[in-house]
């Protein structure tokens, strides 16, 4: 027999909910889509978009969506793959013996993810599968990957073996649903570190490893993107931009032990030098929705805070001017800089840090350059103006 189990959805709908049919001419042709989209984005939409015997609606732009997730996890095994040759780092060879609150967080979130698809695909309820496996893959790169992007300056073995664990673990579960993308970001990872296994497909599904699913820091992490969304909020309506660093957050919340394990990413988060727990508040705190937090910034400013804004700002500036000329991580190059004195001093104190971080070795000119290669910023209305050379 062909089957043993068919899995079937609704009528299949336009955008107008009325049903497709070749005499109202509204109808789609599967092979339509493969034309302009990758199978692997039509499987991933079909695996999530609708339940077992409700209505398809079709809309093009609900398949646009799936194919910039999978655009997202494909730039995920390329950050891991560029970070883990710029460090020269294999991480089939570490094991970490100390987890941050974040590490724990996305090693939850996989498992717990693992332990309902299994749960969810025993019941033939496909269309969770689709669901959780996009929500994982998006957390690690849309909190996970951006949360560290400075810790792994310092702390890159930790964070890329997290990385490689979720994306592995990730790509081994999704192989049932987009099997071309993740068979090709497994060949990469095999290249790069010397995996001896045929393909992704052939493995075994993941066990759930019940020791990394902890409830408590389910809730931490709603509080931490309460907290965030209105530190945000509150960044906006004082118009402070969000690399501008503020001197202090005061929090007033009655279950502080709560959220001091994710203090730190609450600072990197909201860009802010500290964090004080107050056990009072006034009408000039901010209350936080759907919870009872209230925050406030103390936004007085000093030459050290606005001193590292400016390095911020210069550090962007340059990474812009990398980017443009397609300069990967770890490639080298030169700046010659010409700018207002402020600047010029801000790079000198930070000189060290800045070329690090951007992978160049920076010159200061004497002389305004007024070269057509040059590129011309506005700081804090302060000119910048910068010249590269590779």
């Amino acid at each position: 027999i062909p089957y043993k189990n068919v899995y079937v959805h609704g009528f299949t709908l336009d955008k107008e909910m009325r049903k497709m049919s070749k005499s109202l001419g509204n109808a789609v042709s599967p092979f339509e889509i493969l034309d302009k989209y990758p199978v692997d984005v039509l499987r991933l939409y079909l695996s999530s978009i609708t339940e077992a015997y409700e209505d398809l609606v079709f809309r093009w732009e609900d398949i646009e969506v799936k194919k910039n997730s999978l655009n997202i996890l494909w730039n995920v095994h390329i950050y891991l793959l560029e970070y883990c040759r710029y460090y020269n780092f294999n991480p089939t060879d570490y094991r970490p013996t100390e987890l941050k609150w974040e590490d724990r967080y996305i090693l939850h979130l996989l498992e717990k993810t693992k332990r309902e698809l299994y749960k969810a695909l025993d019941k033939y309820e496909i269309w969770k599968a689709g669901r959780l496996l996009e929500n994982l893959f998006l957390e690690l790169s849309r909190f996970y990957i951006k949360i560290t992007r400075e810790r792994i300056k310092n702390d890159y073995k930790n964070v890329l073996w997290v990385i490689y664990k979720v994306l592995y673990d990730t790509i081994n579960v999704l192989s049932i649903v987009a099997p071309h993308i993740s068979e090709a970001i497994f060949l990469n990872l095999r290249e790069a570190f010397r995996i001896n296994k045929e393909s992704i497909v052939l493995e075994d599904l993941p066990k759930v490893n019940e020791e990394f699913i902890d409830e408590k820091i389910e809730e931490q992490k709603k509080i931490l993107d309460l907290i965030i969304e209105s530190g945000l909020r509150l960044r906006n309506k004082l118009k402070i931009n969000i690399r501008k660093p503020i001197r202090k957050l005061y929090i007033y919340y009655s279950n502080k032990e709560l959220i001091k394990e994710i203090e730190d990413l609450l600072t990197n988060s909201l860009n802010v030098k500290e964090i004080e727990f107050t056990n009072n508040f006034d009408e000039t705190f901010e209350k936080i929705e759907k919870i009872e937090i209230y925050i406030k910034y103390d936004t007085s400013i000093s030459e050290d805070l606005e001193n590292e804004w400016l390095y911020r700002e210069l550090r962007r500036r340059l990474q812009e001017v990398r980017k443009r000329r397609k300069l990967r991580k770890g490639e080298k190059c030169k700046f010659i800089i010409y700018g207002d004195e402020k600047l010029l001093k801000v790079i000198e104190k930070y000189k060290n840090s800045l070329e690090s971080e951007t992978d160049s070795e920076i010159v200061i000119s004497t002389e305004v350059m007024s070269d057509r290669d040059i590129e011309v910023f506005d700081i804090d209305n302060k000119e910048l103006r910068v010249k590269i050379l590779t």
